[in-house]
C-alpha cells in the first residue's frame, strides 16, 4: 500500500492502474524477483501487478484512495496523502525501520528515509513467501 500511495502522491492527479504500475517499475521501487513476473494461478498478469491491485482495494476500504465508479481511475484521497506523509515522516525519523520492508527496493527505502544505506541488517524476503 505504501508503494502505491507514494506513486500516486508523486504522479499527482487521477491515474490508471497501468500508469501507477509503470511509475513504480520506472522508479525501481518494488524489489522485483523473477517469480514476481509469473502470474498467480487465477490471473494473467504478473503477480506483482496483482499485488498492487490488492493494495488498491485495501486503500479504497481504508478511504486512502477514492472508489471511482468509472473503471481504472486510481486517485489518492486527502486522508491517503496525510497517511503517507505520516508514514514517511516516521520512517525518516527511524521510528519505523525501512530495513524490515523486504518488498521495497533500496531506492524506495532511500525515498522513505534519505539516510538509509543498504547493509546486512536489511531483512530479506523469505524464500517460502506465498502470494497465491
Amino acid at each position: 500500500m505504501t508503494l502505491l500511495l507514494a506513486a500516486l502522491r508523486e504522479m499527482r492527479a487521477t491515474r490508471t492502474k497501468q500508469e501507477a504500475i509503470s511509475y513504480i517499475q520506472a522508479q525501481g521501487w518494488f524489489d522485483l524477483r523473477p517469480e514476481d513476473w509469473k502470474p498467480l494461478d487465477s490471473q494473467a498478469e504478473p503477480r506483482w501487478h496483482t499485488m498492487i491491485a490488492w493494495a488498491r482495494m485495501d486503500c479504497v476500504h481504508r478511504d486512502l484512495m477514492f472508489h471511482h465508479d468509472e473503471n481504472d481511475h486510481w486517485e489518492i484521497t486527502r486522508k491517503g496523502l496525510d497517511k503517507f506523509e505520516q508514514l514517511r515522516s516516521r520512517f525518516s525519523r527511524e521510528e519505523l525501520d525501512v530495513r524490515r520492508c523486504y518488498l521495497w527496493s533500496c531506492a524506495f527505502k532511500k525515498f522513505m528515509n534519505p539516510t538509509y544505506e543498504p547493509s546486512e541488517r536489511d531483512h530479506t524476503r523469505p524464500d517460502d513467501i506465498v502470494f497465491d
